[in-house]
């Protein structure tokens, strides 16, 4: 017997012949809260499913298509989710930390205050993604694309970023999620002098690397 529990123990699906992928994929819009924890599930078609609060972590979900699925709140630390199109994905606040990431679509993915904390975007795409308020301590960006690291600040020490949208590059510092123009405002607001204008040379070229390399 083939069975989909919720985090809670309850049964969300379950069946005498298909398979685990099968089933999660026949049921992808009712699984919020589901334990999915360890199971592989690679390769999977979740596009548009329902995954809130679902527990995925450490599950495989390589390859897996996650495009616009809404994985608000959902754990999936040290999840393998290497190759896995997550375009247009809900990963608000999901717990990433220390997530297989590489070569992942997250092209227009929604990471808003998601933890990334160590985890593994070399050669993922993050173009257009929202990174507002997302942590991305420790993250390994090796040949990502759409996003490049700058710093540290010679204000503060501080770790920040750049992000290709398109028609314009959105800066993160910290907290802080912007423009490249408001940036460059603000720091020149917060920190004159000498070690301002260091800062800001720092943040227009780490934005000129993203458009030249477009």
């Amino acid at each position: 017997m083939t069975q989909i529990k919720r985090i809670d123990g309850s049964i969300i699906a379950e069946s005498d012949t298909l398979t685990l992928v099968a089933l999660v994929e026949l049921n992808k819009a009712n699984l919020s809260e589901a334990n999915l924890s360890g199971e592989n599930l690679s390769g999977a078609d979740l596009s548009r499913a329902n995954l809130s609060r679902v527990d995925l972590y450490k599950t495989n979900l390589s390859v897996a298509n996650l495009s616009e699925a809404y994985l608000h709140n959902a754990d999936l630390s040290r999840a393998n989710l290497s190759e896995v199109n997550l375009y247009k994905a809900d990963l608000s606040r999901a717990n990433l930390s220390e997530a297989d990431l590489s070569k992942a679509d997250l092209y227009k993915a929604n990471l808003s205050k998601a933890n990334l904390y160590n985890a593994d975007l070399s050669n993922a795409d993050l173009s257009n993604a929202d990174l507002s308020w997302a942590n991305l301590s420790g993250t390994y960006l090796s040949e990502a694309k759409g996003i490049v690291l700058l710093g540290p600040a010679p204000t503060s020490g501080r770790i920040g970023y750049c992000v290709d949208h398109g028609d314009k590059i959105m800066v993160k510092l910290g907290c802080w999620w912007s423009e490249l123009e408001d940036t460059l405002d603000r720091i020149s607001e917060k920190h004159p002098g000498e070690k301002g204008e260091a800062y800001a040379d720092m943040v227009k070229a780490a934005a000129r690397s993203l458009e030249v390399a477009r």
